[in-house]
């Protein structure tokens, strides 16, 4: 918490500095390792930023704001669904309904607001910030973790069970929806013999295939329903 170590984004590795710390300051500081730090950093940050990151680290290497806010709909979609259904099912003398808080996994988290909570990750050097092309729109940035560690600690920030395999099931359904494989399920359905990788393949589609293949991993991760 005191960036006694943390990780140069500028020298891609981690760095210590002890800023006139004493010893056994130092001592009180470090966690046993280098994962356990990067949680209780992770930890200090917005819920709404935890939950993107999150969400991010069980997708790709690297991945657009435009597909992180589609994860993030679906998400807080869910748990919407979920709090109206408890609503329904408990018995309550009011009629009253009480607005979600900012801070509950219900509430939407408009583009802008992401954006900021991105630019906030990229600040705190967990994110690096790829290149955007010129006139490209803001949605198109793209994103990927400063270190493997970090995605790590990001993924274990959801414990296993029934939580994280909701929330794979809701990345399943924005990339299997995102690939175009909804469109296409009959198609592939029906085909005796189907490349995701042909060398005829455009750009586009290439970028799609590892939205199958994650899909598919979380999906066979997940208990027998």
């Amino acid at each position: 918490r005191k960036n006694i170590i943390y990780y140069d984004v500028i020298s891609f590795s981690w760095t210590f500095s002890s800023r006139g710390m004493t010893q056994v300051e130092i001592q009180d500081c470090l966690p046993e390792n280098i994962l356990h730090m990067v949680q209780d950093k992770l930890k200090l940050l917005p819920r709404q930023l935890q939950t993107a990151m999150a969400l991010a680290s069980y997708t790709h290497e690297t991945i657009s704001l435009d597909l992180m806010f589609a994860l993030m709909l679906q998400y807080s979609g869910r748990h919407k669904r979920m709090e109206l259904k408890a609503e329904e099912e408990e018995e309550s003398k009011s009629n009253l309904q009480k607005p979600p808080s900012w801070d509950s996994p219900s509430q939407e988290v408009p583009l802008v607001q992401l954006e900021a909570l991105m630019q906030l990750a990229n600040k705190e050097g967990l994110v690096l910030k790829d290149a955007l092309a010129k006139n490209a729109a803001a949605k198109n940035t793209t994103y990927r973790f400063a270190h493997d560690r970090i995605r790590e600690a990001a993924r274990a920030s959801v414990p296993e069970g029934e939580d994280r395999d909701l929330m794979l099931l809701d990345i399943c359904q924005v990339l299997l929806e995102r690939s175009g494989f909804m469109v296409h399920r009959q198609e592939l359905l029906t085909s005796k013999e189907f490349n995701f990788a042909t060398p005829g393949a455009t750009e586009e589609e290439e970028d799609t295939n590892w939205m199958l293949f994650t899909s598919v991993g979380h999906m066979n991760s997940l208990p027998p329903a």
